[in-house]
């Protein structure tokens, strides 16, 4: 799925006060497109099939970080609103 996806997902999860799995969807684009470090980057730069600047586009953005936050609001768990900041 796209990050287009993930985002009208998300979005309806928000809009039915559905905050765990918003939360779940916005770690599961978050754990997609986790860069490797400096190490890691160097021994997989060949045989990536994403090079790391598109890789950052599939990330969560902006309406994704906004939509599961709003859901989390909704339903009451500053806990997981604030998870989100790692």
């Amino acid at each position: 799925p796209t990050a287009s996806a993930f985002n009208a997902a998300i979005s309806a999860c928000e809009k039915g006060h559905q905050w765990a799995a918003a939360v779940a969807l916005f770690e599961q684009l978050r754990q997609r497109c986790r860069l490797p470090n400096s190490a890691e980057a160097e021994a997989e730069a060949e045989t990536a099939p994403i090079p790391a600047a598109a890789a950052a586009k599939l990330g969560p953005d902006v309406v994704s970080f906004n939509a599961t936050m709003s859901a989390c609001e909704r339903g009451s768990q500053w806990v997981a609103a604030l998870s989100l900041l790692k």
